[in-house]
């Protein structure tokens, strides 16, 4: 229960027919036959509505009461599916001065701001390093491709040796200037996009020369252009064009400026007219694909990647066409779908500045209700205002929280603790449960 009713949506609505057509939950059928059965507890009248899905085989097999509900849309993959994508266990950190000790409460935090990623290193993956199993393959070699501005190649010098390092002729041609070489005095490379050019040539002496059959036998080798940040617009879109355009095309940086004997100001402007971009679907499309597996709260971090780092049209209009999808787990835990949207916002609202960005520019939001992101973590579940959590513990949820209050009064105790235990064991209850519990003392 959630401030005295169902978090999961019960009492359901009285229906005649299942329906299962819908994208989501099948709606069962519960016939309004006006057999009701009074409850005593908490004085509630029980009847169709309240009846929760169930299967025969499963509570005898297993002796518990499984709840089964019908999967009827592709969408729910990613729920059924989730330990396998949420990669290795890991927790996050904090590293403070404790309020009693006698010392400067001055801590020496690292770049990471206050937290550390840390690994648990699980019984299985032990073994397996103990094996000396392998632990990654690689098939082919990387080539990495440099991709410049015209004059833009990057320069790297010791102190007071800027003008030496002018001189050396790395600074001058690298991969992509000696591509451009390459497409002028051979034309058998015009049938080759940039990153496909370490397949059939090879970078040496600051010069593409053609793979020797013999002494490059079976070498498998992959061209990978550098990555750009959009922000960088004029090399991102540079870096786009060179996916693309090949041959007499891509001779000269000014040759990538133009198109059908035109020539174009930006990088940018050249490619819209070549057709290769379309501002207003890259990153929704992005988001579209991202929601069909991702978790809710991943999806909200990819959303402020993408307004923070790749520079969208309209990143309103993005929040607003995946805010059901981006809501989904505050949803489930029982909340209305606009504080499960307030909730949203709060979370973007500070991760956005994390990334050295302001929030308001972006998703300028009018009367917008800051939301504690205790509320996030912390679910009242209450049946009349008096039942806490800590009462539906079993024993051993029971002993390791009283084991784990025990050292907030406990100076000399370990502060650390980790539960283990598999999926639905009621790990996340026993957390709400503490802070619950902790909020009231």
């Amino acid at each position: 229960m959630v401030e005295g009713s169902g978090s999961k949506d019960f009492p359901k609505a009285f229906c005649n027919e299942t329906d299962i057509s819908t994208d989501g939950y099948p709606i069962y059928r519960r016939r309004n036959n006006s057999n009701e059965t009074h409850f005593t507890r908490n004085n509630i009248q029980v009847a169709n509505r309240f009846v929760v899905p169930s299967n025969s085989f499963l509570s005898l097999k297993y002796n518990a009461h499984i709840n089964v509900e019908l999967c009827s849309t592709v969408k729910a993959i990613k729920y059924i599916n989730k330990y396998i994508t949420k990669g290795y266990d890991c927790a996050r950190i904090g590293v403070q001065v404790n309020a009693n000790d006698n010392v400067e409460k001055v801590v020496d935090y690292d770049e990471m701001k206050q937290y550390l990623n840390c690994r648990y290193i699980s019984s299985q993956e032990a073994a397996w390093h103990l094996q000396d199993f392998p632990i990654h393959g690689q098939s082919h070699n990387v080539v990495m491709l440099s991709i410049h501005l015209k004059d833009g190649q990057s320069i790297f010098f010791e102190e007071n040796q800027a003008e030496n390092a002018l001189q050396r002729e790395s600074v001058v041609c690298t991969t992509l200037t000696a591509y451009f070489d390459l497409n002028v005095s051979d034309s058998s490379a015009h049938q080759y996009l940039y990153q496909d050019i370490p397949n059939h040539y090879v970078f040496k002496n600051k010069k593409w020369v053609k793979r020797s059959e013999i002494s490059h036998h079976g070498e498998k080798t992959i061209g990978r252009i550098i990555s750009v940040s959009p922000r960088d617009v004029e090399l991102y879109h540079l870096r786009l064009i060179l996916l693309s355009v090949k041959g007499p095309d891509a001779t000269s940086f000014e040759d990538l400026k133009k198109f059908n004997g035109q020539n174009y100001s930006t990088y940018k402007h050249v490619e819209r007219v070549r057709g290769l971009i379309n501002d207003s679907n890259e990153w929704h499309n992005c988001m579209y694909e991202a929601s069909s597996y991702m978790m809710p709260k991943c999806l909200r971090s990819l959303l402020v990647a993408i307004i923070c780092h790749c520079n969208p049209p309209n990143p309103l209009q993005l929040f607003e066409d995946f805010e059901e999808n981006m809501i989904e787990d505050f949803i489930q835990q029982g909340n209305s779908v606009e504080k499960s949207l307030k909730l949203c916002i709060n979370g973007i609202r500070m991760q956005i500045p994390q990334n050295g960005f302001d929030f308001n520019p972006f998703l300028p939001f009018s009367n917008f209700e800051d939301i504690s992101d205790r509320e996030d973590n912390l679910v009242n579940c209450t049946v009349d205002g008096n039942n806490l959590l800590w009462n539906d513990l079993n024993s051993d949820q029971l002993l390791a929280a009283n084991t784990i209050l025990k050292s907030l009064v406990d100076l000399n105790s370990q502060k650390c603790f980790y539960l283990d235990g598999p999926g639905g064991s009621g790990k996340t209850f026993l957390y709400r449960a503490l802070i619950q519990k902790v909020d009231l003392i």
